[in-house]
């Protein structure tokens, strides 16, 4: 999967350093990507959503009562999933750091395959 998404996006944004790295470098190497989540977030939302309208299309075309639109609007939870991803990605980053605080003789095997950043490293 990641040579496959390596190859559609370019190496850059999977490669990490090797070696003890600072706490700064560690929050820049997840920030940098962070746009790039947003997009691929933002892109399968589109799809889902997308399906989602379809689905409702055909069904109204077979049922006697149609479906009505969510009330809220699915732009309001579609706002709350994103907020949440990107809750859950800066986790990423603070969960490396409180490994790394916690193991520090491990470097890179906080995992059987390391962390993010480090086994990024590993595949080039």
């Amino acid at each position: 999967m990641i040579s496959i998404l390596n190859r559609l996006l370019g190496p850059s944004l999977f490669l990490g350093e090797v070696g003890p790295r600072s706490a700064w470098r560690i929050i820049g190497w997840w920030e940098v990507r962070r746009v790039a989540f947003n997009l691929i977030v933002g892109i399968a939302g589109l799809v889902t959503l997308a399906t989602g309208i379809l689905a409702m299309g055909i069904a109204n075309a077979f049922l006697e009562t149609p479906l009505h639109r969510l009330d809220p609007p699915l732009f309001f939870f579609a706002l709350i999933y994103a907020v949440a991803a990107n809750l859950c990605y800066t986790g990423g980053w603070l969960a490396e750091l409180v490994c790394r605080r916690m193991w520090p003789a491990t470097r890179g095997d906080l995992a059987p395959y390391g962390s993010a950043s480090d086994w990024s490293s590993r595949s080039s």
